[in-house]
């Protein structure tokens, strides 16, 4: 009688050590991302780079001088930024209403319609061609070339910015957009964000083009 408790005691203790391997090898052990967040600042303590002009929590300079689209996104780019990118009626009101200032008719924005029909923002963000605003009817034929997108400063009859498809190699002014920052913060470069000073050379990079990674010692 013995002897066949044993028995049971050992094919319980196999058992339940198959169904633990069972059980641990199911459940997967826990992931831990950076997630980080972004906080609502005071508006009045932002800051824009010199000759920068602000509105909102976003800083925008005018480029008078004519160029390509091109040439105008490699500019903004070399002045930290990137070429303006709109986000709703009332943003587009306001840059609007910052390049009418100037006496400009036509400025490129940073907007670009693809051969294939897709629209992209000079960031690299995915645009919706409906979301646009559009001197005429929605446009999406796919064509032959690229083409990109011109803001006029011409009110339509309704008191809007809108927007109008052209040859990228036309030069037309154009306006580059940065973001503003709270005295002392960091400035990415590609003026995608600004970061806590403590956040710099600490191995995580915060900015979508490292550049809070960039000038540590080691480098």
């Amino acid at each position: 009688m013995v002897g066949l408790m044993s028995v049971w005691k050992l094919i319980f203790l196999i058992l339940w050590s198959i169904g633990f391997l069972i059980f641990t090898s199911c459940v997967k052990a826990p992931t831990y991302e950076f997630d980080l967040q972004l906080y609502q600042v005071d508006e009045t303590l932002l800051e824009c780079p010199t000759g920068w002009l602000k509105f909102r929590n976003q800083c925008y300079y005018i480029v008078q001088e004519e160029a390509t689209f091109q040439q105008a996104d490699i500019l903004c780019k070399r002045y930290g930024g990137h070429l303006v990118k709109t986000d709703g009626y009332n943003s587009n009101q306001g840059i609007g209403k910052l390049i009418s200032n100037h006496n400009i008719s036509n400025v490129w924005i940073g907007l670009q319609r693809k051969k294939s029909g897709e629209f992209w923002w000079s960031d690299g963000q995915l645009a919706e061609a409906a979301d646009g605003f559009w001197t005429t009817q929605l446009p999406i034929k796919s064509t032959e070339y690229d083409l990109c997108t011109v803001m006029t400063t011409t009110l339509s009859d309704n008191g809007e910015y809108r927007w109008t498809l052209s040859n990228c190699d036309i030069g037309y002014s154009s306006v580059c957009q940065t973001s503003a920052c709270v005295a002392g913060q960091f400035r990415c470069s590609d003026g995608s964000g600004c970061l806590s000073r403590s956040w710099i050379c600490d191995g995580i990079h915060q900015c979508s083009d490292k550049s809070d990674e960039l000038m540590c010692p080691g480098n």
